[in-house]
């Protein structure tokens, strides 16, 4: 059976990641900063020239209230669009991470348990030891729903795909694929027909 080669896009997943949030940071970062920043700036300023009736403070104000006018012109548009874009986006993200990183799933969500019906939690705090998220709020499936579009779904938690991976761990080691089969194929069991195919790991 011929190895099935992955794509290469090039650049490494660390790059990648890194990019994504040197173009988010650069954009939202500095937009949070100026628009929190500025107005507090100007009542500081306004306060000033209440006080001393230095018209130094007033021109300020006058100036930097137009630059932020500007600010606010240009970020208000955009936090329109991504409101509706985002929900979308967010959801297509979740079903693709369920899909090809279920371990990542279950980490994110805190999802110890594999189970159908899985809730959506937020907040919380994980509890590696007792294998659960404790105080979280949960939406009873909503989980099951974001990630496959079922509430019926199962959700593979953190404990199976722990063992999914020891399972792949030991089946390569034992000589079950070559050097090259285990860079370029798919993980072993994960192939279509495979004895972990149904599991989502």
């Amino acid at each position: 059976m011929p190895a099935t080669r992955r794509y290469d896009p090039g650049i490494s997943d660390l790059l990648a990641a890194r990019s994504q949030m040197a173009m988010s940071l650069a954009f939202h970062i500095v937009f949070a900063a100026l628009g929190m920043g500025m107005p507090l700036l100007m009542v500081i300023a306004e306060a000033r020239w209440l006080k001393t009736r230095d018209p130094v403070w007033l021109e300020l104000v006058t100036r930097w209230t137009k630059a932020t006018a500007v600010l606010f012109a240009v970020a208000l548009p955009v936090l329109c669009i991504m409101a509706l874009v985002q929900p979308l986006s967010g959801d297509l993200c979740a079903k693709l991470v369920a899909r090809l990183q279920p371990a990542k799933l279950a980490a994110m969500e805190g999802q110890f348990r594999t189970e159908a019906y899985a809730p959506l939690r937020i907040g919380g705090f994980p509890e590696e030891e007792a294998h659960e998220t404790r105080w979280a709020i949960e939406v009873p499936g909503g989980l099951s729903y974001l990630a496959y579009g079922k509430f019926e779904e199962v959700v593979s938690g953190l404990g199976a795909c722990r063992s999914n991976l020891l399972a792949r761990l030991g089946a390569r080691r034992t000589g079950e694929q070559s050097a090259e089969d285990a860079e370029y194929a798919e993980p072993a069991g994960m192939a279509s027909g495979g004895p972990l195919s149904s599991v989502r790991c």
